[in-house]
């Protein structure tokens, strides 16, 4: 920048000089904190929102207890007031009745000095947006989000001050770059960049007076370390996610949610804790601008709830309570909707919502994002409510049928596949699927998705299939902006499959090799071997492996799984892999291999070489397998007649 900041700039040398030695006790249920000499004069700023349009569960920490906690934090602080960071109006539930509509009257409640507008407040549209940051008692703010003529976005503001004591503070905050792409909001609309626009605030602040300058909003967690190494004059970053190092291309959505003691950037204070109701954190900085005080609250279930805020929360539940509160069906399997899960592996409630949108539209294909499934949590066995499922899949998003090429397929599957070593999540098909099988790799920087069957026949690169997938998907991902709409639900995604699911009543859903992951291809099988009573496929041995897990190992083919192995042996002095099958199941495996459409493949995880792969960790060699949701590595031997 070219103006002189050389308060603020001062302020932030102060401040990197009295964090360096900050420390933070661990959390209990009560207020932590790690203080240095507190002056008579301070600020204290309580943070933040990202409550995704949620009020939470009554047996839990919800927005009834995380109010009575912020309450208590404002007391405890002279000069002390409550920051929110935005998406807040979706996605919930609630959300897909209301609108998010519910929460201006919860957010009032609470009163926020400002709240930073994010992208799922757009999810309903421009227009609803406007009513509801109208609606606040508090200002919104956005320094990127503009109007095709310039303007900010109708019911906010790009950046204010706000008058604390003796303190004027200056709140800003940033958005995602690719905004228009991840929310309803209009495509002639403008989108600064995060550079520009902060350079934009903390100019327009410091002519303002602003004592501090407060960058206050969800953004991902990259961008809160790239933006402070490129903007001078942020006092603090104040927010839902942030504080990884290093990370700078998370998947959609995906938000940490452990709190962390506050970062260091350049001198800007970078301070996250989680999202929802987890936690509270408070920041406090003496007459100085200097950073001596921080406190992390766990909100938990043995603070009172405030009253107020519950009577909200039953006026707007109440009624959906009555008619989704209740049991829908029974599933004897754990229905899995964790984030990892859904980004890193096939699963079960995948294939649920999957199959149930396929089969709505009657469509050759479906694609699900997984940044669609929410509430990362586990359910079941046993019943389940109708508000889990609408919470598990929350958007306003509609089922469309398209018509797209194989060629589209591949290559829009292809792309979704995140890789090693640049994908800090390890390797990940990164959707899930239904009517489509395939293979994927994610090493070396090579994301390949190949061996395609619709069905069970050969994907044709040429041929035109329907696609069933969310309205969402075809405005967000460029590759599928051409598919032609050939139908649009009325019912949003969420509704159809409850339906399903209510209708099915009983459900016992099972992952049956629909994403085949690939590490390592062992290439044909080398040997057959029959003898007492097994049918024993030998393979070169994986270059890449130290060990097997024999439960794993199963036969496939396009239509899933023919047979489980009952014997798995590496040998590593004959070089081999020994991979035996039981009697009962050779008919099976002799007619699939014999059969020229039929595609035979043996698959099984293994514990793999970390060095046989040379990703490193700060020279080290990384520990594999990195991605949450597995516990190994997966290889591939083929079979080609018998």
């Amino acid at each position: 920048m070219s103006e002189d900041h050389t308060r603020v700039d001062g302020t932030r040398r102060r401040l990197l000089q009295t964090t360096a030695g900050l420390s933070v006790l661990g959390t209990t249920g009560a207020v932590t904190s790690a203080t240095a000499a507190v002056d008579d004069e301070t600020v204290t700023l309580v943070y933040d929102t990202h409550f995704d349009g949620r009020f939470g569960d009554d047996d839990e920490p919800n927005i009834a207890r995380y109010a009575t906690a912020v309450s208590d934090l404002l007391e405890e602080h002279d000069n002390a007031v409550f920051v929110g960071g935005g998406d807040d109006l979706s996605p919930s539930v609630l959300s897909l009745v209301y609108e998010g509509e519910h929460m201006v009257p919860a957010l009032n409640k609470l009163d926020p000095v400002v709240n930073g507008v994010s992208h799922h407040d757009f999810d309903f549209g421009a227009d609803i947006a406007a009513d509801r940051f109208e609606d606040s008692e508090f200002p919104w703010v956005n320094a990127q989000l503009l109007t095709d003529d310039g303007e900010p976005v109708p019911g906010t503001e790009r950046w204010t001050t706000v008058d604390v004591g003796e303190f004027t503070i200056g709140f800003f905050s940033l958005a995602r770059e690719d905004f228009t792409s991840t929310t309803d909001y209009p495509d002639d609309w403008q989108v600064l960049g995060q550079t520009e626009a902060a350079e934009e605030a903390v100019a327009a602040l410091d002519d303002e007076g602003a004592d501090l300058i407060v960058c206050a909003g969800r953004v991902p967690q990259g961008d809160k370390f790239d933006v402070p190494t490129e903007v001078a004059g942020v006092d603090a970053f104040v927010g839902s996610s942030g504080d990884v190092d290093g990370i700078d291309d998370l998947p959609d959505d995906v938000v940490d949610e452990t709190p962390e003691p506050p970062t260091i950037i350049d001198g800007s204070v970078v301070s996250r804790v989680g999202k929802e109701f987890g936690y509270l954190g408070a920041l406090t900085f003496d007459a100085a601008g200097e950073l001596v005080d921080y406190e992390l609250v766990e909100v938990t279930t043995d603070i009172e709830p405030d009253a107020g805020m519950e009577a909200i929360v039953e006026e707007w539940r109440g009624d959906l309570e009555d008619e989704y509160g209740h049991p829908f069906f029974e599933t004897d399997v754990p229905l899995d909707v964790r984030v990892d899960t859904n980004y890193g592996t096939e699963s079960a409630f995948g294939n649920l919502a999957t199959d149930a949108m396929r089969e709505y539209a009657d469509a050759d294909l479906a694609i699900l994002n997984p940044g669609g499934i929410r509430t990362n949590d586990v359910y079941g066995p046993g019943e389940i409510d109708g508000l889990d499922v609408l919470n598990i899949l929350p958007f306003p998003n509609r089922l469309v049928v398209a018509e797209v090429t194989g060629e589209t397929i591949i290559e829009y599957l292809s792309s979704q596949v995140s890789a090693l070593p640049w994908s800090s999540f390890g390797a990940q098909p990164g959707k899930q699927v239904s009517g489509v099988q395939y293979e994927w790799r994610g090493h070396d920087g090579d994301a390949v998705a190949e061996n395609f069957y619709v069905g069970d026949e050969p994907l044709d690169p040429e041929e035109t299939y329907e696609l069933a997938t969310l309205d969402f998907l075809l405005g967000a991902r460029d590759v599928l902006a051409d598919a032609e709409v050939v139908s649009e639900s009325d019912e949003f995604v969420g509704q159809i499959v409850l339906d399903a699911l209510e209708e099915a009543g009983q459900v016992s859903p099972r992952t049956d090799e629909r994403m085949l992951r690939v590490d390592e291809d062992v290439g044909e099988s080398r040997d057959v071997d029959r003898t007492r009573g097994q049918l024993t496929f030998v393979f070169d041995a994986p270059v890449t492996a130290v060990d097997v897990v024999p439960e794993t190992f199963v036969a496939v083919t396009q239509t899933g799984v023919v047979a489980e192995a009952v014997d798995v042996a590496l040998d590593e002095e004959a070089a081999e892999l020994r991979v035996a099958f039981d009697r009962t199941d050779t008919g099976a495996l002799t007619s699939a291999a014999n059969r020229p459409d039929t595609d035979l493949r043996i698959f099984g995880d293994y514990e793999p070489d970390d060095e046989a792969f040379g990703y490193e960790d700060d020279g080290d060699s990384l520990e594999l397998p990195v991605a949450a949701a597995i516990d190994a590595y997966r290889l591939k031997g083929t079979v080609d007649g018998l």
